[in-house]
């Protein structure tokens, strides 16, 4: 590449950036739809939004995002590994008491809480 060959372009590298300013002056990072990376509850548009994507229910989002935070990465993860869960616990055998004893202690859980 030539010396000087960026200088022809009149324009300044941050017109084309993806971060938007706030109100108090930080910034938000965002994709390249416009989306936020975070998950806002207060808002029942972005509950409905992440609620459609994960295919889980609002309440469930709204724990989720208690459990792990507001970060729409750390959402999706736990919410997959709920999901892992559940259909492990359905394929146990509660008939059998040392497939109980087992997963019980993998999942911490009561033998109760398996049934």
């Amino acid at each position: 590449m030539q010396a000087g060959a960026l200088d022809c372009f009149p324009f300044e590298a941050s017109t084309f950036s993806t971060r938007q300013e706030n109100a108090d002056g930080g910034q938000q990072e965002e994709t390249r739809r416009g989306r936020s990376r975070l998950i806002a509850l207060s808002e029942p548009y972005e509950v409905a939004y992440w609620s459609k994507k994960f295919k889980i229910t609002p309440a469930k989002l709204k724990a989720a995002v208690r459990k792990v935070g507001h970060s729409a990465k750390n959402v999706d993860a736990y919410v997959k590994l709920q999901k892992h869960k559940a259909a492990d616990r359905a394929r146990i055998a509660v008939s059998q008491p040392y497939e109980v004893s087992y997963w019980s202690k993998k999942f911490k859980v009561t033998p109760a809480r398996l049934t």
